[in-house]
């Protein structure tokens, strides 16, 4: 030992890792957890994650586009080019993208509206801090109109909440709220949500709708979908668009099932049309009445 202190290691010792916003947005508030993947499928995930520091530090605020939030010193590059991480010379790397908004609500009245929100906060799986519950996989907006109907058994004004009256804008919501509404089982919701749904039909929003019916079990926002759909002025419009490509990648057993139903109405349309055929054979009147004829 000479006493000196040791030199501080270099940045470039490790692998950096960031995400940036891509947007136009502004003052975009989130929060970020980056996963390194292990890929030889023991389960031992590197996990560097902001939302334990949420309570105290709040989500990260990203200003303008550019703005980015990360690890200069992610993982050591001696370890990580021999560890499971690295497989065919790349990395996996899972981001998982929150915002940051929080809602308060009574866990009684959350026990008592869902039985699912029951299970998490009194069951016997529950978690054991039942004061701050995640929840993934859904929209702040979406999440705000639920919370709204557990309170007061009914919708706020849609219009206003989305700031605009296109129909495609408030198919999308619909569709994403009934979704929430299975989720937490709340039937009445999801009966609302599947009504508006039957009502407003377009060819852009048809298959998604449709693949959403089949995976929330809406047998009658199914058949009135499936109806519009394989009428013949529909099909082909319906076919070229991006959510008959999400139909047949999520919902295979429902785009044969739909082929079947073509078919059944088509082969009901050729019966229909041969009997007509027998009917005119008979012989009509010059007001198109039947005659039958006597025979003698």
């Amino acid at each position: 030992m000479n006493g000196k202190s040791p030199e501080p290691e270099d940045n470039t010792s490790y692998v950096s890792l960031f995400i940036s916003l891509a947007s136009e947005g502004t003052d975009v508030r989130a929060l970020f957890e980056l996963t390194l993947v292990d890929q030889s499928g023991n389960g031992k995930h590197k996990v560097h994650s902001h939302f334990e520091r949420a309570l105290e530090k709040g989500p990260y605020t990203l200003k303008y586009r550019g703005s980015v939030w990360g690890y200069k010193r992610f993982f050591r590059r001696s370890g990580l080019e021999s560890s499971d991480y690295l497989k065919d010379n790349s990395l996996l790397v899972r981001c998982r993208v929150v915002d940051g908004e929080t809602f308060s609500a009574h866990k009684l009245v959350l026990a008592t509206r869902s039985p699912v929100f029951r299970a998490q906060l009194f069951g016997p799986l529950r978690g054991r801090n039942t004061e701050r519950i995640e929840i993934e996989d859904m929209e702040s907006p979406i999440f705000k109109v639920l919370l709204y109907f557990i309170y007061c058994d009914e919708l706020p004004d849609m219009q206003e909440l989305i700031g605009t009256d296109s129909k495609s804008a408030s198919t999308l919501v619909a569709q994403h709220l009934l979704a929430a509404a299975d989720r937490y089982a709340l039937e009445r919701l999801k009966a609302i949500c599947e009504s508006k749904l039957c009502e407003g039909i377009t060819i852009n929003t048809v298959a998604t709708t449709l693949a959403l019916a089949e995976q929330h079990h809406c047998f009658q926002l199914k058949s009135v979908r499936l109806k519009f759909v394989a009428s013949p002025e529909n099909l082909k419009a319906v076919m070229q668009t991006d959510g008959f490509d999400y139909l047949k990648s999520s919902c295979p057993s429902l785009l044969t099932e739909l082929l079947e139903y073509v078919a059944r109405l088509s082969e009901h349309s050729v019966i229909a049309s041969g009997h007509r055929k027998e009917v005119f054979a008979d012989g009509c009147d010059v007001n198109g009445r039947r005659v039958k004829q006597r025979l003698h």
